[in-house]
């Protein structure tokens, strides 16, 4: 047929826009593609993972240390899994070691690369850091003065996402590393420390169980897997992906769809005389409908197959910087079928639809009228300040606007959706930015936090004592922390520049006032998430404080809420570093928030810069 040998001249008459509309596919479908694949692989490995190594239900401590001989009495009598752990924090001049003895029933570890220790004079560590300080297989690692030689590297299930401190605000592979060895080397350590793995039976017995420990036992701290960030940071991340992908899908995908459909009925109309033409040499709808149908199918069949074929080529490489929050999880990145014949099926249909209603509405036309191009003419818009006295430039600029509502909505939408994605990216960077320049220095001016496994009452001199504990409001955990009006080296200036009289009253932390939607005069109701026991307080005022959720007391009123001893304290601020051996949990610096968020920009910067080039492409 005549009109069958159009297609490659109106292709070559419009190279432009097909080379753009295809560009414009690629890029709208590559990102829903590309953080789909990251979620979906970074879940399904996770899940299977957490499987397969026996993830734990909670972890807790205890003031009183529960005895080897009670743990099978209590899996027995509370229907659950239960083992003491024990590990050891040792400070070493360039870094944070870890060392765990190896358990045998819950939060396993798994060698991923090399393999495990034989020799008591083997060691085997996190990934996240042996990547990061380029410490290799076969490499020395000295803890204690000894050195062991690197076998191989391990991960975790409760340190996927490798913090150091629970509420630490990004994982710490610089510093910090976890390491096992043979349990014969480990005893050599003479460490102490423990605390307990559960896994919680189907029987409901976890609040009894929680209750008769604490009551035993006394709890210092309780952390449930879902409040356990190093756990369900793997999860929530995955969800986050997911969730993006079809906020990627529903919003540049379809957007950009409409644009070129926009484009394709403009296009269309352009050729109205030629319709006219055609239709007046005896051409059939029907023939006209399919033919301007093919053409309009070009941009989204190649675009689709296109992006699928560069999505094939970047979903493991891109994959695997979606694991950057992560330890290095050997994860396969995989673009399902279904959803490559999606992205080749859904834009090629509307890009048909789009040319095939505008068909339609021409030919509805007398032929006379499509010959002379006035079909669907703005004869409206040339009456538009018709009596206006200003200059012809301006006239001619309004009209072209209203008399071509589809090319100026492509147009401005264009540049908003480009412009959106450019600012998101930049807005990014500037808060992290934000929270590594002033952050850490709305926390004052202490520079080790110590967090202790003790009751203590001996006062350090020069140091700020503190009660500190950790509690749950609708799911979300907080610190509670109890101070002396005369507390040095906390920040508790409120946001009206006054000092807080916490002998007087509550208050809380201005992100945690913005969290949980906390005004001053307000009461505030959480619980315990040890003991599940509910309290209400009524909060004075806000502190200026942009790092930390604290809900802040004087010392007596928060003793006297937990139950404590007068005098009694387990929390230390101090302007230098002391040695407190084994009484300590974890200790907080206060540049940590700093390095922390330099990490997120490290590692996030690509896909960050990604977004500003997709936007600038748009």
């Amino acid at each position: 047929m005549t009109l069958n040998k159009r297609y490659i001249r109106n292709i070559r008459d419009n190279i432009s826009f097909y080379i753009a509309s295809i560009v414009l596919t690629v890029v709208a479908l590559l990102l829903f593609y590309l953080f789909y694949i990251a979620g979906t692989g970074i879940q399904g490995y996770g899940d299977d993972f957490f499987d397969r190594n026996k993830v734990e239900d909670a972890t807790f401590t205890t003031y009183i240390e529960i005895p080897d001989d009670k743990i099978n009495e209590i899996e027995d009598k509370y229907n659950l899994t239960f083992e003491k752990e024990y590990f050891v924090n040792i400070s070493e001049d360039d870094y944070n070691v870890r060392v765990f003895k190896a358990n045998k029933k819950i939060d396993l570890y798994e060698i991923i690369d090399g393999k495990d220790v034989s020799e008591n004079d083997e060691i085997v560590i996190s990934k996240g850091y042996a990547q990061n300080e380029n410490v290799k297989i076969g490499d020395k690692v000295e803890i204690k003065g000894k050195k062991y030689t690197v076998t191989g590297y391990f991960l975790r299930p409760d340190y996927l996402y490798m913090l150091e401190n629970m509420d630490d605000t990004y994982k710490n592979i610089t510093s910090f590393i976890l390491a096992y060895m043979t349990d014969e080397a480990y005893d050599e350590l003479q460490a102490n420390s423990c605390q307990y793995k559960v896994v919680y039976g189907k029987d409901g017995k976890e609040t009894e169980f929680r209750k008769d420990i604490n009551e035993e036992y006394k709890i210092n701290s309780y952390t449930s897997k879902e409040n356990n960030t190093r756990i369900t940071m793997v999860d929530d991340q995955a969800t986050m992906f997911i969730v993006m992908a079809f906020v990627f899908l529903v919003t540049i995908p379809l957007i950009t769809v409409a644009l070129i459909s926009i484009i394709i009925g403009r296009k269309v109309k352009n050729e109205q005389k030629m319709i006219g033409t055609l239709t007046a040499l005896g051409y059939k709808k029907g023939q006209l409908v399919r033919h301007y149908a093919v053409l309009s199918m070009i941009p989204g069949i190649i675009g689709g197959l296109l992006v699928s074929v560069i999505t094939k080529i970047l979903q493991q490489p891109y994959g695997e910087i979606s694991l950057a929050d992560y330890e290095p999880m050997p994860v396969k990145f995989t673009l399902p079928v279904y959803i490559a014949v999606l992205g080749v099926i859904v834009p090629t249909l509307f890009y048909v639809m789009a040319a095939v209603r505008k068909v339609n509405k021409l030919l509805k036309k007398d032929t006379v009228v499509l010959l002379n191009g006035n079909a669907d003419g703005d004869i409206k818009t040339r009456k538009v300040m018709v009596n206006s006295t200003g200059k012809v430039r301006r006239k001619f600029a309004v009209r072209s606007i209203l008399g071509n509502p589809g090319r100026s909505f492509v147009v401005f939408l264009g540049a908003m959706l480009g412009a959106l994605i450019i600012t998101v990216a930049f807005m990014f960077i500037d808060s992290i930015q934000n929270v590594v320049d002033s952050g850490s220095e709305s926390m004052r001016t202490f520079k080790y936090q110590y967090v202790l496994n003790t009751f203590e009452t001996e006062e350090l001199d020069g140091a700020d004592e503190l009660v500190m504990g950790s509690f749950e409001y609708d799911g979300s955990v907080f610190t509670l922390l109890g101070a002396d009006d005369d507390v040095k080296f906390l920040n508790i200036e409120t946001e009206d520049g006054k000092r807080a009289e916490l002998s007087d009253g509550y208050y809380v932390s201005n992100v945690m006032a913005y969290a949980y939607n906390i005004k001053a005069g307000d009461t505030f109701k959480f619980k315990n998430k040890i003991t599940m026991q509910e309290y209400s307080v009524k909060i004075k005022g806000i502190i200026s404080n942009d790092s930390q959720k604290l809900l802040v007391g004087g010392s007596d009123s928060i003793r006297e809420m937990l139950g404590w001893e007068k005098g009694t304290y387990n929390g230390i601020l101090y302007d230098k570093k002391i040695e407190l051996g084994d009484k300590v949990s974890k200790t907080v610096t206060k540049n940590d928030i700093k390095e922390q968020m330099n990490t997120i920009l490290d590692e996030m910067g690509v896909i960050i810069y990604a977004l500003a080039v997709i936007g600038a492409i748009i």
